[in-house]
């Protein structure tokens, strides 16, 4: 038998001075931040909210007068291959079904051009900034036509999908237009925080 057997054994203390100060400092730390967290409001889960008082300075309030804004849901952009993706769903007969997959393959040629022509216009700005001096940044006009170009093609190719979508949709019934909206608002909802 060894020293420290005989030491536990004749009741001689297990812990420390040192542990048990660490010991007592957790168990306070604990305590500090569970009564702090019991003060707050309830849903706020520490948040911290600043308004604007009628001087325009910004004050820390304990619940703003205006309630926090929703979320906005994501932008649907509905092109054809949505029709066919759902064709099971929508129950399309054979003609309808070939209709759809036909302009969803229309679509993906031509949204791949446009993918291409978007990147081109925004790529020259980028390509203007690299190729600029060191230390030169292109001026406010450069950056603004670039832009300008790129918003071009961007409401065009929107346009074209308008289109698209439109197309497709002309193959389906009244009912299937609405089941196919109840399934893309089901979509658009179910991404919401």
């Amino acid at each position: 038998m060894s020293k420290s057997d005989t030491s536990i054994r004749k009741g001689r203390r297990f812990f420390g001075p040192g542990t048990i100060l660490a010991l007592v400092a957790a168990v306070g730390i604990v305590a500090s931040g569970w009564l702090s967290g019991r003060d707050q409001a309830p849903g706020r889960s520490g948040t911290i909210a600043y308004q604007a008082d009628a001087r325009g300075r910004m004050r820390r309030v304990d619940t703003p007068s205006v309630p926090a804004t929703p979320p906005l849901p994501p932008l649907w952009k509905p092109d054809p291959g949505m029709v066919s993706a759902h064709g099971a769903e929508l129950k399309l007969d054979a003609s309808q079904r070939r209709g759809a997959e036909t302009l969803a393959a229309e679509w993906r040629r031509e949204e791949a051009q446009w993918q291409a022509e978007m990147s081109r216009a925004l790529g020259g700005t980028q390509a203007s900034a690299q190729q600029s001096a060191p230390g030169r940044r292109l001026s406010l006009a450069q950056i603004r036509q670039g832009m300008s170009d790129y918003s071009a093609v961007s409401r065009e190719y929107d346009g074209r999908r308008a289109d698209a979508w439109a197309r497709a949709n002309a193959l389906l019934t009244p009912a299937q237009r609405l089941h196919l909206e109840t399934l893309a608002h089901r979509k658009r909802t179910a991404r919401l925080p």
